[in-house]
């Protein structure tokens, strides 16, 4: 019966190192779900900053064309209480101070449209990196299997090693379980090996 406990022991640790494969790549595709989750929440908040983004930009560039109509309405009024008309210099002078304010008018725009673009460039990384994630569970799941049934094998040759090293001294089926079997049966299947 003692012949028979490494056999099991060896049997055992064989089946706990394939469960331990499978369940490790089950732990690493719930990781990699999880992660493509955290990759799907970071895309959808750069979305919402695009979004955000160009909103708040919309708001200043409406500010600075607001203001920049008050400049120039100040500056009209101020030539106009002073006799001045709007010919020649004070025109050219209010026609530069109003393309000075639509170029920054603009520049508040293209700026807004540059951060969004980023953040959607940002999002679109962050989409393709949980649907890598998600495209490779299988992969990981298959690995898992493979390692799984790798352990089997190698389990399964040491026993068979050890099975031959018992049948090379001689050994009986019943004498390498520890049991007794009795009659010609032990005999029968008798493990026997030529040469050395």
């Amino acid at each position: 019966m003692a012949a028979a406990i490494p056999i099991a022991m060896q049997g055992t640790g064989m089946v706990l190192n394939a469960i331990g494969a499978v369940k490790e790549a089950e732990a690493k595709a719930k990781q990699a779900e999880f992660d493509a989750q955290n990759y799907d929440s970071q895309a959808g908040m750069s979305l919402e900053n695009a979004d955000l983004v160009m909103h708040q930009s919309a708001e200043m560039e409406r500010r600075s064309r607001f203001g920049s109509q008050l400049k120039l309405g100040s500056i009209r009024a101020a030539y106009g209480a002073s006799g001045v008309t709007m010919q020649g210099t004070a025109q050219a002078y209010t026609d530069m101070q109003n393309t000075i304010a639509e170029e920054n008018a603009m520049s508040i725009r293209m700026q807004g449209y540059l951060q969004a673009k980023a953040y959607r460039r940002q999002a679109d990384i962050y989409k393709q990196n949980a649907q890598n994630l998600r495209a490779g569970k299988g992969d990981i799941m298959s690995a898992g299997y493979l390692n799984a049934g790798a352990a089997t094998v190698t389990g399964a040759y040491g026993m068979y090693k050890d099975w031959v090293a018992d049948g090379r001294s001689g050994k009986t089926v019943s004498d390498r379980l520890g049991v007794s079997v009795g009659g010609d049966w032990n005999d029968e299947f008798e493990l026997t090996r030529s040469g050395p």
